[in-house]
């Protein structure tokens, strides 16, 4: 969430000013951010020292270690070793780059750049685009806290249009649906509203370039331009194709719908705060009051609404609220910030509807969301259905580094009315819901105790049920009842009416959820009454042996050794592996004496690497406290990971420009590939176009070989003797298998490619915080070039290659629990053949403790779509 400076702060006189693209007041607009040296290091470190919320826990170690670590995962040849406080940076032959420590943070901006400049002048390529100095910093900064971060390049530029609410284009949504490219939705009064463009509407052709294998993000770049520029696009409209001419302008990007639900009620759903906000939903009340729509009530729709503006999000509590305040905001020690607001209080504008409203919220509801929601609780004024928002109450400012770099910094927090504070605790809903999921795999649980919890049914569970309708939204429904039933516009009187509907809606999916499971008989009754601890004995087993790839059916059995019945009881999977954490196996009923059976279908994803996890068992029944069952472990066996090679050869067609590419794909794998699909990424050389999509091959036997052919068209401009194409294979089951540049010669002669293949081999099981061998080889048709180990994502050794084929030895120290080990080669294309495995780190805490599924994430800023 970005602050403001009021406009009667004066401010003092600052030795280089640096203006940014006018954002009204929402963002800092001037700050003496840039010290006279220009020292971006030096002017972060400062800012940080200066403004940061938390001063208490800056820590000058733990800021380095985030930069060189990020500046690992950038560079493949870089590695770094632990030295106390600092590193040793290695180059790729192991040589030593650079000792940086940093005690104190007065150390740090030099042990910044003794970073960048022994990077940058090592003798070792570096990608062309990449910052050295942003990916530092922003390494440096990635562990205060979650909003704080560095904005550069594309990301800042998207940060800036959904702050301002605005964009240079021609106004409208660009999606792409089957590799083709739809306009999703054109806005209102837009240059493409104007000139024709229509939902739905398939875009084939930008200023004459054929759309074929453009993203989405490829086309909103290229519509995109200057104010008062043209654009042409060529598209189709029911199988008849037309040419519209745009001129861009300044276009205003909706950020909130307004609809009328089936009780008569409202409904304005908000997808972020921008600085349009408040005057869009000012438009909206409007147009709802003059069709009498208003009177009947309001539903505010906040679900994912992850942010924005702190000012619009106030602002908007403002048009429902005569009095009180809406929020403060206060810095390290309590203090206040300067240039940011201080406090904002509701003004009776006499315009305030009187009307009953509801608020809907999900765990992805945060930062401004939170203010609005929250300011119209606390005020009296409005009830919360659905789940717990985010828990953001933090405030960020904006700092300029250099006109192309900020440094986005949490400086404040706010406090709502009665000095409450949303941070990590979240709005607590006065009807907190969840809903539970029945489909072909089984039941998925996604509501806690007390939840008022909507049954939805998909395909698969049984023939006898009907499946959920997709746009069905019982949240929204259970909100038109409410406010059809409330008799007045004050909290109170909705809560009242919340209260009787959510106790109504309760009984009605109770009834639902028991014969829902009647149908795969299960017994859902309730228990009569609580009871003691259920005393059980619980076994976990697949009705095969785990495998990548595979339908798994896994079985829990459980014994009743008590003297009662147990009723409603289900067995829940913890562990560190997301595959089993957080499965539910319902079993029912359960008589004195006897057993039951649970049951769930996982599918294993087919890359999934060999791995052990402990798991263990928590046991639920109706009545009964929660107890917890002896652990055990499921071990998933690996299927080899498929290997393609390509042969490439192109030839021009007489008569044109079109070159058909003829391509052999080779499965160099021990596994049968099916619904093989290879495509060219959209070219970057613009004298080389698409003219097929893709190619479609049913089934590649291991060993065998498939031919397809592409057509691309090729202009004159192209230069060097060869096609610049880059292809992509993708087969269902694993996904995306390769994509690799692939240059094609327009000689005619057949060119080969291949990856590396690559094997690792580690113990399953080994003891935690003890040296374990890693033994890695790969080869390649051609030369492999390097290799790269990581263990848990941080990279631990790089292995020149410069051979054919390669191996080695290297040792890692697993950590308690699972440890994911992925060795990562290139060849000297830059193409790359990975594989990974797991170790069970044995002693210390490597079994799972007993919690709750993970939680959301929100960064409460605003959501990152962009249109051209």
């Amino acid at each position: 969430m970005a602050g403001d400076r009021p406009p009667d702060i004066q401010w003092g006189p600052v030795r280089r000013l640096l203006v940014l693209p006018p954002l009204s007041a929402l963002l800092v607009a001037v700050l003496p951010a840039v010290s006279e040296e220009g020292d971006l290091y030096a002017s972060a470190v400062r800012i940080v020292q200066d403004r940061y919320l938390w001063p208490e826990t800056l820590d000058a170690p733990s800021m380095l270690r985030g930069a060189v670590e990020r500046l690992e995962d950038e560079v493949d040849w870089l590695v770094a070793r632990p030295t106390g406080e600092g590193f040793l940076l290695e180059d790729g032959d192991g040589r030593t780059i650079a000792r940086v420590e940093a005690g104190r943070l007065p150390d740090l901006p030099e042990a910044l750049r003794t970073i960048e400049r022994a990077v940058a002048s090592a003798p070792w390529p570096l990608d062309p685009d990449l910052q050295l100095d942003v990916e530092i910093l922003r390494g440096a900064v990635s562990g205060l806290d979650r909003p704080t971060t560095v904005l550069a390049g594309p990301r800042l530029s998207r940060f800036d249009e959904r702050i301002r609410g605005t964009l240079e284009g021609i106004g409208a949504r660009i999606g792409l649906e089957g590799g083709v490219l739809v306009v999703r939705q054109v806005f209102p009064g837009s240059p493409a509203d104007e000139g024709g463009l229509r939902d739905g509407d398939l875009l084939l052709r930008i200023d004459g370039v054929s759309t074929l294998g453009m993203t989405a993000a490829d086309a909103t770049e290229r519509i995109r331009g200057p104010v008062g520029s043209t654009v042409s696009l060529e598209v189709d409209r029911a199988g008849r194709t037309r040419v519209v001419r745009l001129v861009r302008r300044e276009v205003s990007i909706p950020n909130l719908e307004e609809r009328v639900l089936p009780g008569g009620a409202a409904c304005i759903r908000i997808s972020h705060f921008s600085e349009q906000t408040v005057a869009h939903l000012r438009l909206a009340l409007a147009s709802l009051t003059s069709r009498h729509v208003l009177e009947r009530g309001l539903v505010l729709d906040l679900r994912g609404n992850s942010g924005g503006s702190m000012i619009q999000a106030a602002h908007s509590a403002d048009l429902f609220l005569v009095k009180g305040r809406l929020l403060r905001t206060v810095g390290r020690d309590g203090a206040a910030v300067s240039d940011l607001v201080r406090e904002m209080v509701a003004r009776d504008e006499g315009t305030e509807p009187p009307v009953p409203l509801v608020v809907l919220t999900d765990r992805h509801s945060a930062s401004a969301s939170e203010i609005l929601a929250g300011s119209l609780v606390l005020l009296d004024r409005a009830v919360i259905l659905g789940e717990r928002t985010f828990g953001k109450g933090t405030v960020q400012k904006i700092f300029v580094l250099r006109p192309d770099v900020r440094l986005k910094l949490t400086v404040a927090e706010y406090r709502l009315a009665n000095d409450r504070s949303v941070a990590d605790d979240g709005l607590v809903p006065d009807v907190p819901t969840g809903r539970v999921v029945f489909d072909g795999h089984g039941v998925r649980w996604d509501a806690a105790e007390g939840d008022l919890a909507f049954v939805e049914v998909r395909s698969g569970w049984s023939e006898e049920d009907a499946s959920t309708p997709s746009d069905h939204d019982p949240l929204v429904d259970l909100a038109d009842r409410v406010l059809e039933r409330s008799r007045g516009p004050h909290r109170d009187d909705v809560r009242a009416a919340a209260g009787e509907v959510a106790e109504a809606v309760r009984v009605e999916q109770d009834a639902l959820l028991v014969r829902t499971f009647a149908r795969q008989g299960i017994d859902w009754s309730p228990a009569p009454g609580p009871g003691p601890a259920p005393e059980v004995a619980v076994t976990l087993a697949p009705d095969t042996p785990p495998r990548a790839g595979d339908r798994l059916v896994l079985r829990v059995r459980l014994e009743n050794h008590g003297p009662e019945a147990l009723h409603r009881v289900r067995v829940i999977l913890r562990s560190e592996n997301p595959l089993w954490n957080g499965l539910i196996l319902p079993i029912g009923r359960v008589a004195s004496g006897r057993e039951g059976e649970g049951r769930r279908t996982v599918r294993i994803p087919a890359t999934l690497p060999a791995r052990t996890d402990a798991v263990a068992l928590v046991v639920e029944a109706d009545g009964r406290p929660v107890s917890t069952a002896d652990p055990t472990t499921l071990s998933v066996e690996a299927r080899p990971v498929p290997a393609l090679a390509v042969r490439a050869r192109a030839e021009a067609l007489p008569g044109s420009a079109v070159h058909r590419v003829g391509l052999t794909i080779v499965n160099r794998g021990a596994e049968e590939l099916h619904g093989i699909r290879t495509r060219f990424e959209f070219p970057e050389d613009e004298g080389v176009e698409l003219v097929d999509r893709e190619a479609l091959v049913e089934r590649l036997p291991p060993g065998g070989e498939a031919r397809v052919a592409l057509d691309v068209q090729v202009q004159d401009s192209v230069t060097g003797g060869a096609i610049p194409l880059v292809i992509r294979v993708d087969a269902d089951e694993y996904g995306r298998i390769l994509q690799w540049d692939l240059p094609v010669t327009l000689d005619g002669r057949e060119s080969i490619h291949e990856a590396p293949v690559v094997r690792v081999r580690i113990p399953a099981r080994a003891p935690a915080g003890t040296p374990v061998a890693v033994d890695l080889a790969a080869t390649d048709d051609e030369e492999v070039d390097h290799a790269c180990v990581y263990l848990n994502g941080r990279k631990v050794a790089f292995v020149r290659g410069e051979r054919r084929e390669m191996a080695a030895r290297i040792e890692v120290v697993p950590e308690p629990g699972a440890n994911a080990v992925v060795v990562r080669a290139e060849d000297r294309a830059g193409r790359p053949g990975v594989a990974s495995a797991w170790v069970l780190g044995l002693g210390g805490d490597a079994l799972p403790a007993v919690a709750g599924p993970p939680e959301a994430e929100a960064d409460g800023d605003p959501d990152e779509e962009t249109a051209p």
